[in-house]
């Protein structure tokens, strides 16, 4: 964080009351999160996300549809506590 935002950041916390500085910092952050995406084309645009939530068995299904997909000519991503993949490519943790 540069020194003058710190600053503001500072005075603004002095200056506005509690409600008012939480809606002004979600809407710098929800404005801010816009001008990013569209500064880079909205690359989440055509983005499609799997979620595999439960008790037991999470990884080895992420990596059975993850294996489905790539086999299905499809780019995939994967994020799990075991294994991070990226197009195909292992990532270390």
């Amino acid at each position: 964080m540069g020194i003058m935002k710190n600053e503001l950041v500072k005075i603004a916390r002095k200056t506005l009351p509690q409600g008012a500085l939480e809606k002004t910092e979600n809407a710098y952050r929800v404005a801010r999160t816009k001008m990013i995406s569209l500064r880079y084309g909205n690359p989440a645009r055509g983005l499609r996300i799997i979620a595999v939530t439960g008790t037991n068995g999470k990884t080895t299904t992420a990596c059975y549809i993850n294996e489905i997909l790539k086999e299905a000519g499809f780019k995939t991503a994967l994020f799990t506590t075991a294994v991070i993949e990226i197009a195909g490519k292992g990532k270390d943790k």
